[in-house]
């Protein structure tokens, strides 16, 4: 009989609420300690970005004054497009400015990291803004690229490749690793810092089991969702079935243990399923100390000024970041959400692993059961030059069962960082 893990449900309020010398944690909870990136990780990726921002300045100029960019939506959509915008921002020198939707009263930007230790460490490339002071750019929602002024210099065209091109070549960019790198370094020093250590030292790691880390974006009655084909067109019951036999194969063929001594732990939008996902595999795991939307109420793409609108932004930060500490993360759909995840993951020397199905965000997903995998043929494509500052990125791509990894279209592609970028894709015949 598999072993059941739950956390112990602790109210999140109250753990935000109490200092963490308070809640008498060990010195191991140190976020400093356990969480990424560590000081030298984050000199990495500051050597990086310095330059390729002195490269960029050279060929495109240097700008005076902040861009001001206000986010709306979701944490994953207003995430995305806050790291779009900044890259418009880093190629000039200047600074972003983020305001992010009210909650009561307070900008949600600062909800997620601690906000002075960003303005002391990072005030030259983001902070927090209300704006009232001159920007030299105000943009909101979809970032704004300067198209007539970055025409000639073909800046436009390379600045929407980067933020509309495939999220495994903007994951290993510059820009991308250091927006990463400076909004962990906000969280960890964050009181959801402390509550996430806790929570992988007691719940997460130290079992003698491997993690795969799960996202079911399950809708919870958004009506966006469903208007997009986004939510999987398969009962909940075949969604936890695919969901198992999917661990159980990644187990066996990335992780190369029993199923057995693997435990997932699983996010989503539903907080139900998650429970009835625990019924039926009792590997299942997840965060419990949370505040969640009840079922059926939608996602919010606003915020309100209630009691729930920060444990709300809390809790979705949290397990976005707590999927990025899994062995494998997998993510059976698309969600920009896990854009966070998906970094630290392949950041800490982890895997992830996206279907393909999904790529085009369609509801179809393949049975695991039938899939095979061949990885006896590779080829290695060099990557191009300014995609590759922090270190050289290759990517290499298994020939399987004839299809070339770029033309599948069916089961999971894989990828882990250890020279650069690797991938390999496991097929579904």
């Amino acid at each position: 009989m598999t072993t059941c893990w739950l956390a112990l449900g602790v109210s999140l309020r109250f753990l935000m609420a109490v200092p963490a010398n308070a809640l008498k944690l060990p010195a191991t909870d140190d976020p400093l300690q356990q969480l990424w990136p560590n000081s030298d990780q984050e000199q990495q990726h500051k050597h990086a970005i310095l330059k390729w921002q002195k490269r960029e300045i050279a060929k495109h100029g240097a700008r005076k004054g902040s861009i001001c960019y206000d986010g709306c939506c979701g944490l994953g959509h207003r995430n995305h497009r806050t790291l779009g915008q900044a890259i418009h921002a880093w190629v000039h020198g200047q600074p972003l400015t983020v305001q992010w939707p009210s909650c009561n009263g307070v900008n949600s930007w600062a909800l997620v990291q601690n906000e002075q230790v960003m303005r002391e460490k990072f005030k030259d490339w983001i902070g927090p803004g209300d704006h009232s002071h001159e920007c030299a750019i105000n943009a909101s929602n979809e970032p704004y690229y300067d198209p007539e002024q970055s025409r000639d210099s073909g800046l436009h065209a390379e600045l929407m490749r980067f933020y509309r091109g495939p999220e495994h070549e903007r994951l290993q960019h510059p820009v991308t690793k250091w927006y990463y790198a400076m909004q962990m370094i906000g969280f960890n020093f964050s009181p959801l810092g402390s509550i996430a250590a806790r929570f992988l030292r007691k719940d997460f790691h130290g079992h003698g089991a491997a993690v795969i880390g799960v996202h079911l974006r399950l809708g919870n009655g958004e009506k966006a969702a469903v208007q997009d084909d986004r939510l999987p067109n398969i009962s909940r019951h075949e969604v936890f079935r695919y969901v198992s036999q999917t661990a159980d194969r990644i187990a066996t063929e990335m992780l190369e243990v029993s199923p057995k001594k693997v435990r997932i732990f699983v996010a989503s939008d539903t907080h139900s399923a998650l429970e009835e996902f625990h019924k039926f595999d009792s590997r299942v795991f997840f965060f419990t100390g949370g505040n969640w939307l009840q079922d059926n109420q939608g996602v919010p793409i606003g915020h309100s000024d209630d009691e729930a609108c920060a444990d709300l932004e809390h809790t979705v930060m949290l397990e976005a970041v707590l999927m990025g500490y899994a062995d494998v993360l997998l993510t059976p759909q698309w969600s920009e959400l896990t854009a966070i995840s998906k970094h630290l993951a392949l950041s800490r020397g982890g895997q992830w692993c996206e279907n393909q199905q999904w790529t085009g965000m369609s509801g179809n997903i393949p049975d695991p059961a039938n899939g095979d995998i061949d990885v006896t043929a590779v080829r290695v494509q060099e990557s191009q030059e300014d995609q590759g500052a922090a270190n050289a990125m290759h990517e290499w791509e298994a020939i399987l069962n004839g299809c070339p990894a770029e033309h599948c279209t069916a089961g999971y592609k894989c990828y882990s960082i250890n020279h650069g970028l690797q991938s390999r894709v496991l097929t579904v015949q």
